[in-house]
């Protein structure tokens, strides 16, 4: 080995490598980051639609559960809460409508006088079985009230309720 140059056979790494390589560890940790962040938020949504979707189940059923064998007067137009633990941070309110439903008309639209007369006649039983729809049948609307991150989302679902115990009055 020649004295006068004691460090010709340095097999070490110069600056510029070692910078390189920290680059290109520094951009893949990145992207790594950056798809794990998103995967937790993809889960952090899942995990709220999952909670919404069974409490507006829940509140469906429940209020199925309720209205069995009722009629329309013994059951509160509007009624809203709390869950219990551990959804204390949901609400529910629960809606029901009544629903106006159009008059039918069956007329075929005849200009004679027997026509008009089975126009009167068909109005009349169009108005009748509208009237009665109209009080047999409400919308049930539940909506569901709680935290979306730092701001407050609510979600609903709809549904119908039929009650054919109703009378039929013969007069529109």
């Amino acid at each position: 080995m020649d004295k006068s140059t004691p460090f010709k056979n340095n097999s070490g790494f110069t600056l510029l490598e070692t910078l390189i390589a920290m680059t290109i560890m520094l951009v893949s940790f990145s992207a790594i980051f950056l798809v794990e962040s998103g995967s937790i938020r993809a889960i952090q949504y899942s995990k709220q639609t999952t909670i919404v979707s069974m409490l507006l189940k829940k509140s469906l059923l429940d209020t199925e559960e309720l209205i069995k064998n009722k009629t329309f007067s013994e059951i509160d137009k509007e009624k809203e809460g709390k869950f219990e633990e551990p959804y204390q941070n949901y609400s529910w309110k629960r809606k029901i409508e009544e629903i106006e439903f159009p008059e039918m008309n069956f007329s075929d639209g005849s200009s004679d006088k027997e026509g008009q007369e089975n126009a009167e006649n068909t109005k009349m039983v169009g108005q009748i079985i509208s009237k009665f729809i109209s009080k047999s049948l409400r919308k049930i609307t539940v909506t569901i009230t709680g935290p979306k991150g730092k701001r407050t989302q609510s979600d609903s679902i709809s549904t119908f309720w039929v009650n054919l115990n109703n009378e039929m009055q013969l007069t529109p």
